[in-house]
């Protein structure tokens, strides 16, 4: 089974001045996994092989094997998206600074794509 694993995290500030009420932290991580799914399939025998459906007919004789190919029938995806802003006091997120799920975001990653671009709103996510 082949498997491909993306992991990202990422921690920002976003500092307002002292007179604002916007300033915040926030962590990301973003854990990826993709199994891709094999299967064998048998190929067709050249017609210059000779091997035809009637060539092994006599008892006892052993047929020649047919190559044997790999081909990808799809893949299981597992994904998490873990996402929280942290705030001191007084201190908000403001609304445009809120992660989305739903569609596309902002940086075109697509997440819920039956539902609307910028669907769900909060300064919290998780995603699973």
């Amino acid at each position: 089974m082949n498997r491909q694993l993306n992991y990202m995290g990422k921690f920002q500030q976003f500092f307002a001045p002292s007179s604002s009420q916007n300033s915040f932290l926030r962590w990301t991580l973003h854990l990826d996994h993709t199994y891709s799914l094999y299967g064998n399939t048998q190929s067709a025998a050249k017609s210059t092989d000779g091997v035809g459906p009637d060539s092994c007919a006599p008892a006892g004789e052993t047929c020649p094997g047919l190559p044997h190919t790999r081909n990808l029938n799809g893949s299981i995806g597992v994904r998490l998206l873990l996402s929280e802003s942290l705030t001191s006091g007084t201190s908000v997120v403001p609304f445009y600074f809120q992660q989305t799920l739903g569609g596309s975001d902002l940086n075109s990653a697509l997440s819920l794509g039956s539902y609307q671009d910028y669907r769900f709103r909060a300064p919290n996510l998780l995603l699973l």
